[in-house]
């Protein structure tokens, strides 16, 4: 391939960077999920073993001696607050890791948005290809499967689609324009 030529690399390594982030985006976006509703679930805890107290006052916190070898409230009291303190760090830890979370989705979001605009251009059967291609590693062969086509197609569409998105994404110089639209009507290898 020659030097001018660099954009196609450069096209097939934007591409496999926007399907790592885009896979890594998913993956977030389930823990967040997860995250929340730890912190639902946390939250309903702290509620509940807010009653705890209620059942103190109720029965009243009186000496071991004085209620005659009834249980002891003091030690629930002691648990109640070995709980709470639990319930709180719990808490604190989720809201943290849930602010990363959504933090790194939004940096990721920030760099895919530009190219989310370039792909939503293509085809959906461009998109698989390219799902296929970069994310999946699969084959020309298992592509071709999947798309009911030849794989000489699917080589075809894959040029096409990598000089599209370096037209679209500005990464040929005007002297490749004309290799671009070569490549786009008759499809020949660099």
């Amino acid at each position: 391939m020659k030097e001018e030529q660099q954009w196609y690399i450069e096209t097939e390594n934007l591409l496999k960077l926007y399907w790592r982030s885009k896979e890594r985006l998913l993956r977030l976006q389930a823990k967040e999920r997860v995250l929340e509703s730890s912190l639902e679930e946390l939250k309903k805890n702290m509620v509940s073993s807010k009653a705890i107290p209620g059942y103190a006052r109720k029965h009243g916190i009186m000496s071991w001696g004085s209620r005659k070898g009834d249980f002891d409230y003091s030690s629930l009291m002691v648990e109640y607050e070995h709980l709470i303190d639990a319930i709180s760090r719990d808490l604190v830890k989720n809201n943290r890791a849930l602010v990363s979370t959504q933090t790194r989705i939004y940096e990721i979001l920030e760099f895919m948005t530009p190219f989310e605009l370039i792909f939503n251009r293509l085809s959906d059967e461009e998109k698989k290809l390219t799902e296929g291609k970069y994310l999946l590693n699969l084959s020309n062969y298992q592509i071709a499967d999947i798309l009911h086509c030849s794989e000489k197609r699917i080589r075809t569409m894959q040029k096409k689609i990598l000089a599209k998105i370096a037209d679209w994404a500005g990464k040929c110089s005007s002297n490749d324009s004309g290799y671009i639209n070569n490549v786009a009507s008759t499809s020949e290898l660099p």
